[in-house]
């Protein structure tokens, strides 16, 4: 009896996010009066709604940016728009801009002065003026698209475009409209977005990227994740493409930054852009994850990952053209790693059918209920049966074709030229196009790591999908040479012009369709491609029923708990996630306080580990322990601390704000007990790592000597 009872709890506590949690929720910032404020309140914080969000006066979403159209988060620090973000969000730029003379990713990267900042060519941040609530206007418009009889899958997006466009006119911002709540539910929001966004300040990968991958999702963490960018605008303060008579960008508001600190209580909210989640799933769509996408994400890039790592290790060279790659990668591969170890390990998928047991006796007590939610239960588990093996497929093709090395991803431009040859046997406008991107791929190519990495690409696929879904052209590739991938592999990269700048560039100056069409890798890559496309067409009505479905089926539940205990998956929408700081217990035994100082991060020191390597000028200065006001009470510098709210990808660089709205640090990462998160939120274990403001500026005031910088930002002492 004892321990039913305990199960019971246990089940309790651990409850599918049907209804929301003290610190669970990625909540709409539009709504944050209605829903919110009050517990926020209760918890500590001294805000109202409106210096949170307002239309009508600056308040603290002018001052919280979407990076790239939400990869990131970003916050403006000072009424010069220098902006705050995390450096794995800068990484890519940073990786991009190093050379042999300039290795701004091991060297790190100061602007003293703003003229020496560095133009990001395409990088944008986007800034959030309103939000509104346009349901009824998307229903009605899908409502009157079916009457027709021609609704498809490019209805929606049409329908989508048409509002864009009329209020993009109208308004004269940038606009996207997002589905929320699976479809239940449609918001607009408003942007501006601006496009000459500069590099002003990046420390060295030993201090932004301390620890790498071996401490990626995982606490106790030591890395200083922060980047420096700079948004400048016209004249007028409004958007522009980059131009040198631009002038720094004059946010409506900044935050200041508070040295107080954080003690564990202590309330904490983040605002950002969080990417994408799933909580409202059915376990139909949960066992799927499980036991099919995330095998195959495993599968093929715990090779392709192994193959880097030994390349990079071996080679200073091969370390700094692939780490961007490696990075990106990785990244997703652990994530995915401990998504499967902790589903399993709570039992989620247990729990969402206990919690769809509880729906279908709500549904079965009211004969209208059955007559409308009635068969989306079994019309779930039939439609994700039917797509299982469509699922695999797909998702293995995704990883290992498109994915599994660089070539195979750099040869899908052949389709396109392939389409202008047919055309035009010169094709130059695409050969120009070709070029250009030639040139980004090959620098940080290196032919026989690729090698390696296409050889276990090529026989993941090869081995784990319904062998009527690989195409003729590509059996007789392996049949060729008797299973032999490597043989297979030698073949293609002897034969094909794909394989190197040299054969590609002696092809793009004489194309033509019948060199194209008798290319191996091109022969390989686009009858892959076409299988796909056949197979998406044919599944595609059963997957938008299974879409339909999954909306009815949170429709069901929104109708049973109320919409004001729900807040809807992430979406690359601004949200607000609100807590308080503090450590855990991962299991018996071990307890994690709350924050991280300078003497674990110089513990962790290991010469022969270009992850855990540390410069001698900032050893020295940490050994000095002259910390300034940058100490904490106990004269440490505190590098990281953990809070409890809810975020997921997207929300990397978003701004951690103390009770007054002041930051206080920068979220970058979670806790390996949090993987499952995206899916479900555990109130015990789900943590935001994040790094401590004071960490920040202490590398940019003492070790960097960024006196510019520093004399921008508004300090609470």
């Amino acid at each position: 009896m004892k321990k039913r009872t305990k199960l019971l709890f246990i089940a309790f506590v651990m409850l599918i996010p049907y209804v929301g949690l003290a610190d669970e929720g990625m909540w709409l910032v539009n709504l944050i009066a209605k829903y919110n404020i009050e517990k926020m309140n209760d918890l500590g914080c001294e805000l109202t709604a409106d210096q949170i969000y307002s239309i009508n006066t600056a308040s603290l979403k002018d001052a919280i940016v979407a990076l790239d159209f939400g990869s990131c988060t970003g916050e403006f620090v000072s009424n010069q728009g220098l902006l705050f973000t995390n450096h794995h969000c800068a990484y890519d730029n940073i990786h991009k801009l190093s050379t042999a003379e300039n290795n701004y990713l091991d060297n790190g990267f100061w602007a003293y002065k703003m003229e020496d900042e560095i133009p990001i060519n395409g990088k944008t941040a986007s800034i959030l003026v309103r939000v509104e609530d346009v349901s009824d206007r998307i229903k009605s418009d899908i409502e009157r698209e079916k009457a027709t009889g021609k609704f498809n899958s490019f209805t929606m997006r049409r329908i989508y475009n048409t509002l864009e466009r009329e209020e993009g006119a109208k308004s004269g911002l940038e606009t996207s409209v997002s589905s929320l709540f699976k479809g239940n539910r449609y918001f607009i929001f408003y942007y501006k977005v601006f496009r000459d966004v500069r590099l002003v300040g990046a420390p060295p990968s030993s201090i932004g990227a301390f620890g790498g991958d071996t401490d990626n999702w995982t606490w106790p963490q030591h890395k200083g994740d922060f980047a420096i960018y700079r948004v400048y605008a016209n004249e007028n303060g409004e958007p522009a493409d980059f131009s040198p008579n631009n002038k720094p960008y004059k946010p409506a508001s900044h935050l200041s930054i508070s040295l107080k600190g954080i003690n564990d209580g202590d309330f904490t909210m983040i605002m950002g852009y969080p990417y994408a989640t799933n909580r409202y799933v059915s376990s139909f769509g949960l066992e799927e994850k499980m036991n099919v996408s995330n095998p195959a994400i495993i599968a093929v890039r715990s090779q392709k990952l192994a193959i880097m790592q030994e390349a990079m290790r071996a080679s200073d060279d091969l370390r700094i053209k692939y780490a961007s790659k490696f990075f990106g990668s990785s990244n997703l591969y652990k994530y995915t790693v401990g998504e499967s170890k902790y589903l399993k390990q709570y039992n989620v998928l247990a729990l969402k059918q206990d919690k769809e047991a509880e729906l279908v006796k709500w549904i079965n007590e009211s004969s209208s209920r059955i007559e409308r939610y009635g068969e989306v239960l079994p019309k779930l588990k039939e439609l994700y049966s039917a797509t299982t093996d469509f699922q695999n497929t797909d998702r293995y093709y995704q990883e290992a074709l498109i994915n599994g090395s660089d070539m195979l991803r750099f040869a899908l431009r052949g389709k396109g030229m392939h389409s202008a040859l047919l055309k035009d046997n010169s094709a130059s406008r695409t050969m120009e196009t070709m070029s250009s991107a030639a040139i980004e791929h090959f620098k940080d190519y290196d032919l026989e790591t690729d090698k390696l990495m296409f050889a276990a690409a090529i026989k993941n696929f090869y081995e784990n999908v319904n062998p009527d879904h690989i195409s003729k052209e590509f059996k007789a590739l392996v049949a060729k040479f008797k299973g032999d991938y490597s043989k297979v592999t030698e073949y293609v990269y002897k034969n094909s012009f794909f394989a190197t700048s040299q054969k590609l560039i002696a092809f793009m100056e004489k194309p033509s369709l019948k060199g194209l069409q008798n290319d191996p890798l091109f022969v390989l890559t686009n009858s892959s491609l076409d299988i796909i496309y056949d197979l998406r067409h044919k599944n595609e009505a059963a997957e938008t029923e299974i879409r339909n479905n999954e909306r009815l089926l949170l429709a069901a539940i929104m109708e049973m708990k109320g919409e004001e205990t729900l807040y809807p998956d992430a979406s690359s929408t601004m949200r607000l996630t609100y807590g308080t700081v503090g450590g855990f217990t991962p299991r018996d035994g071990v307890l994690y306080k709350h924050y991280t100082t300078h003497a674990g991060y110089l513990a962790k020191e290991d010469a022969t580990d270009y992850e855990f390597v540390v410069d001698p000028k900032f050893k020295s200065l940490l050994k000095e322990g002259d910390f300034g006001r940058y100490a904490d009470s106990n004269g440490n510098l505190r590098m990281g601390f953990l809070s409890n709210n809810d975020i997921t990808g997207g929300n990397s660089g978003s701004p951690v704000l103390n009770a007054r709205g002041e930051m206080v640090g920068l979220g970058y990462d979670g806790n390996w007990e949090s993987m499952a998160g995206d899916i479900y939120f555990h109130p015990d274990f789900n943590k935001t790592v994040c790094v401590d403001i004071r960490y920040v500026l202490f590398v940019i005031d003492k070790f960097a000597k960024a006196q510019n910088i520093m004399n921008e930002l508004s300090i609470v002492e």
